[in-house]
């Protein structure tokens, strides 16, 4: 028996207003982004770095600009002190768990390829190209971002904050 009352349209708001939560919800809880974005890796950075090699150690001023999206991430990062200056870019781009991307050295001209794996707060992988092969790691924390690359017994590791 009809009620006088419009069910059909009451149930397409319900819908917009659950639609509406489970948007929202995720991105108070992560942020600007998702668990599964590099949005939270973007941003003006600010920090220091230390250049290992065997065992001396060379500290450096770190400053990156990165610009995330969900699914990409472009890097530039310079670091230097008196007697050296470093600037490397890079393009990294999310497929699921997989990042893929490339890499420039700007400093000594040379150019490669990143592959890797994405966890929700870390990015892990190789570098190569220009004779230059090694691994690589970028994590978010809740202070910041801390990365690391290595390769031949080098190590160059930085901590940067906003």
């Amino acid at each position: 028996m009809y009620d006088g009352s419009n069910h059909c349209e009451e149930r397409p708001m319900m819908r917009v207003i659950l639609i509406v939560m489970l948007i929202l919800i995720p991105n108070a809880a992560f942020g600007d982004q998702g668990p599964n974005s590099l949005a939270g890796f973007g941003g003006n950075w600010t920090g220091s770095g230390t250049l290992k090699v065997e065992s001396a150690s060379e500290r450096f001023k770190c400053r990156a600009y990165n610009t995330g999206t969900e699914a990409s991430l472009k890097i530039a990062l310079r670091c230097s002190n008196a007697s050296a200056s470093y600037e490397l870019r890079g393009i990294i781009s999310l497929a699921g768990k997989d990042v893929a991307g490339t890499w420039d050295l700007r400093t000594y001209n040379v150019t490669g390829v990143i592959a890797g794996k994405f966890s929700g707060t870390r990015l892990s992988g190789t570098m190569e190209g220009g004779g230059y092969s090694g691994k690589f790691s970028v994590s978010r924390t809740a202070s910041g971002l801390e990365m690391e690359v290595s390769s031949s017994g080098k190590t160059f590791v930085a901590s940067l904050g906003k």
